[in-house]
């Protein structure tokens, strides 16, 4: 309602940055439940998880952005 949508979104490279974050946190929770199994959790706070997840996510968007823009680049040459 407030917002318009972007017409410049990649959708293919923000659904990789998704996925890269989700494989970060559940693996990161995975890590930490196992170690909570043994008496040796790691001791984070929610914040820095979150935070770190967002620069997970932009830095894996970028980082597709640039690949996909490489291989397109590479496909017209050709």
């Amino acid at each position: 309602m407030f917002f318009k949508p972007s017409e410049s979104k990649d959708t293919r490279s923000v659904n990789i940055a998704y996925f890269c974050t989700f494989v970060y946190w559940s693996g990161f929770l995975l890590l930490n439940s196992f170690l909570e199994l043994f008496g040796n959790a790691i001791d984070i706070k929610s914040i820095v998880l979150l935070l770190s997840g967002l620069a997970v996510f932009f830095a894996s968007e970028l980082f597709a952005k640039y690949l996909l823009d490489k291989e397109h680049k590479k496909v017209h040459i050709e």
